[in-house]
């Protein structure tokens, strides 16, 4: 009898109501570079059950279902997994969530996610992404910094008691990279981390070259003086960020717990629409992205949904929970978001008077009140005559106001879980100096 059969057999004479077992195996490899040279790395294998109880009971009169998890290493005992799940299993007790149901099995559609990490020996990429990550450290001036990166496997199987048994191999990718640049007026460094599934992507060489090219204009950036109503032009993280945030307000558990003001049949960026509406996908397999699943941690099989459409929220999506307490067909979690590209060039935009926002210290968007901004790192500031780079001010705007007038680019870019327009563009906007 294998451990996974021992645990439900634990599960059974423990009268556990229903549950759910996911074995896992991780490995990761990791590797830490200073400059261009490697200053260590290590190799991670762990195996490990991860195991939800869920228990019906009543108090005063009312049934509640609760829920308890636990993480049990592979190679736990016999004993210890009784005493562990022993403990779970009162702890569900105290629990007090409304009845719900669990997934039931149903065969996925979607083709199974590539990555070329779930075959052969995590190392073998080490080589390629290094050359990729390091191709555009070529100047005097600045260059990589530090970087790290992780590749990383995981394989596991998901048996629940209402007869559920699917398996997936997963691989992902994430580097964190800090260039730095000495600079006339200043010697500055930028970070960046970013997630991929294929180590053969583009992305890596792209988004490096990027950053260093940041990291040599904010060398030469000057104070930003304060701007207003003028054209803020966003882009990478900031793009994305805005775009997850319509993903929040139509979430079943964002609507349940009334922290989100979408409603399903109504136009969300208002009926006085002077810019682009928005028209979103969530797809469960994006090619190259890290969040690609065809089940999601329930069980439920995942299928490619439109949540908005011309700008009008179509249907609420989330776990099988939260859309049973809101009365509507679960969609399962699903990760990736894909934004519709609008007509206009960023090109278009440039030739006037504008601020493009490269980069924050850290963007904020608040996914209740729709506020956003943040301390800017990097900016360029064409005034009509000429480009200056800025640092040091600051954009504060709230989403609700922005979005009644916004335009996306056509030119798209796929980046972590976020398939869409590169570049968002407002009319109106103030830089705080």
């Amino acid at each position: 009898m294998t451990k996974r059969d021992r645990l439900i057999k634990i599960l059974i004479e423990l009268g556990v109501d229903d549950w759910m077992i996911k074995e896992e195996s991780l490995s990761s490899r990791e590797y830490f570079f200073i400059r261009k040279d490697l200053d260590m790395n290590r190799a991670k294998d762990i195996s490990r059950f991860d195991i939800t109880l869920f228990r019906l009971f009543e108090e005063e009169g009312k049934v509640y279902r609760g829920s308890a998890g636990i993480t049990l290493p592979g190679d736990v005992s016999d004993e210890e997994a009784v005493q562990r799940l022993e403990k779970a299993w009162f702890a569900a007790s105290f629990v007090k969530n409304p009845p719900y149901p669990m997934a039931e099995p149903e065969e996925s559609q979607l083709p199974p996610v590539e990555s070329p990490l779930t075959e052969g020996e995590l190392s073998r990429f080490a080589g390629e992404i290094y050359e990729k990550l390091y191709s555009s450290d070529t100047r005097t001036e600045g260059g990589v910094n530090s970087s790290e990166i992780f590749l990383n496997r995981r394989e596991y199987r998901l048996i629940t008691s209402r007869g559920i048994d699917i398996e997936e191999k997963l691989g992902s990718g994430v580097i964190e990279l800090i260039c730095d640049w000495k600079g006339k007026k200043a010697d500055v460094e930028i970070y960046n981390m970013f997630s991929f599934s294929d180590p053969h992507t583009d992305t890596i060489e792209e988004e490096s070259r990027e950053q260093l090219e940041n990291c040599r204009l904010r060398s030469q950036a000057v104070k930003a003086p304060e701007l207003r109503d003028i054209p803020i032009i966003l882009t990478g993280e900031a793009v994305r960020e805005i775009a997850d945030f319509y993903r929040l307000q139509s979430s079943a558990k964002q609507v349940y717990e009334k922290t989100a003001r979408g409603v399903v049949g109504e136009v969300f960026q208002g009926n006085d629409v002077k810019g682009d509406r928005i028209t979103i996908f969530l797809d469960p397999v994006l090619p190259g992205s890290s969040g690609s699943r065809r089940y999601d941690d329930d069980g439920t099989a995942l299928r490619k949904q439109e949540i908005y459409k011309e700008g009008t929220l179509l249907r609420y999506h989330g776990n099988i929970q939260y859309s049973h307490y809101l009365g509507v067909p679960p969609t399962g979690m699903i990760k990736n978001l894909v934004l519709e590209p609008g007509s206009a060039s960023v090109e278009e935009w440039r030739r006037s008077p504008h601020v493009e926002i490269r980069s924050f210290s850290a963007f904020q968007m608040d996914g209740m009140t729709g506020d956003f901004g943040g301390e800017i790192r990097l900016a360029l500031w064409y005034d009509g005559e000429k480009t200056v780079p800025l640092t040091g001010a600051s954009l504060s705007a709230c989403l609700f106001d922005v979005q009644k007038e916004f335009y996306l680019s056509r030119e798209t870019t796929r980046r972590e879980h976020y398939d869409g327009p590169a570049y968002l563009m407002f009319p109106k906007g103030h830089l705080a100096g």
